[in-house]
C-alpha cells in the first residue's frame, strides 16, 4: 500500500505539471519532404541531424541551382524555421534562409521556400531544416542562444552533378568530298623548308623572270 500511495502522489504531480504546461517534454515536430529527409523522422532533437536510421539516399543537384525546399510541421508550435547548408559532412553549417512560423491551416502544415545552393562540387553535402520553438511568434527568431531542448532537426543528404562545361568534340569524320577535293598549292611543305609566307605568290613571278632572261639571250645572239 505504501508503494501504491507513493505512485499515486507522483502521478498526481505529473498530471498537475502537464495541466499547467510545465511538462519538460515537447511535441513540436517538423520534417523535410523535398528534398526528402534522410530518415523521414520528425522528432530529431539531437544535432546535427538526429540519430534515426538513414533510409533515404542523397538528392542530386547542380551547383548554384535554385530549388524549392518543402517541409511539414506536424504539430503546431510558435517559433521559426531555418534552412542551412553544410559542405563538410555536417561539421559546419551556413544559413540559407529563415522562414517565420504561421498558424494558417491545420497540421500537418506544409511550408515551402526558395533557396540558391552554393556553387562548387560536393559529394557529402547536407541541407538541414531546424525548427526553433519559442514561447510565441513575436519573439526574435532564431534566437542568439537557443534554449536547451528547443530545436528539432531534419536533414537531407545532397550530392552535386556538375554539367559538362568542356568544349564540343571536333568532328574528325572524313567525307567523300574531302577525298576528291584537289589539294591547293601552298608553295611547298614543312619537310622541304619552303612553306613560308609569300612563297606561293612567287611561283608565277619566277616564270616571268625566266621568260625575260630567255628573251635577253635571244637579242644578244
Amino acid at each position: 500500500m505504501k508503494f501504491s500511495s507513493t505512485f499515486a502522489r507522483c502521478f498526481a504531480v505529473a498530471a498537475t505539471l502537464t495541466t499547467l504546461g510545465l511538462s519538460t517534454q515537447s511535441f513540436a515536430h517538423a520534417v523535410l519532404t523535398d528534398p526528402v529527409s534522410r530518415d523521414g523522422a520528425d522528432a530529431n532533437k539531437t544535432g546535427p541531424c538526429g540519430t534515426a536510421v538513414i533510409k533515404n539516399g542523397p538528392t542530386t543537384y547542380t551547383p548554384g541551382q535554385t530549388i524549392t525546399v518543402k517541409w511539414n510541421e506536424t504539430v503546431n508550435h510558435p517559433g521559426c524555421f531555418v534552412v542551412e547548408w553544410s559542405k563538410d559532412n555536417n561539421a559546419t553549417f551556413t544559413n540559407l534562409t529563415t522562414v517565420k512560423h504561421t498558424t494558417v491551416g491545420a497540421t500537418p502544415r506544409p511550408y515551402s521556400t526558395t533557396v540558391t545552393l552554393p556553387a562548387g562540387d560536393c559529394q557529402n553535402c547536407t541541407l538541414r531544416l531546424i525548427q526553433h520553438m519559442l514561447a510565441n511568434d513575436t519573439l526574435t527568431c532564431p534566437p542568439a542562444t537557443p534554449a536547451a531542448g528547443s530545436l528539432y532537426y531534419s536533414c537531407a543528404q545532397m550530392v552535386s552533378a556538375s554539367p559538362d562545361m568542356g568544349a564540343a568534340p571536333v568532328d574528325m569524320t572524313v567525307t567523300e568530298a574531302d577525298m576528291t577535293t584537289p589539294p591547293t598549292d601552298d608553295g611547298g611543305s614543312m619537310s622541304t623548308g619552303c612553306n613560308f609566307p609569300g612563297h606561293a605568290a612567287t611561283s608565277a613571278g619566277g616564270l616571268m623572270v625566266l621568260a625575260a632572261a630567255l628573251g635577253l639571250l635571244r637579242r644578244r645572239r
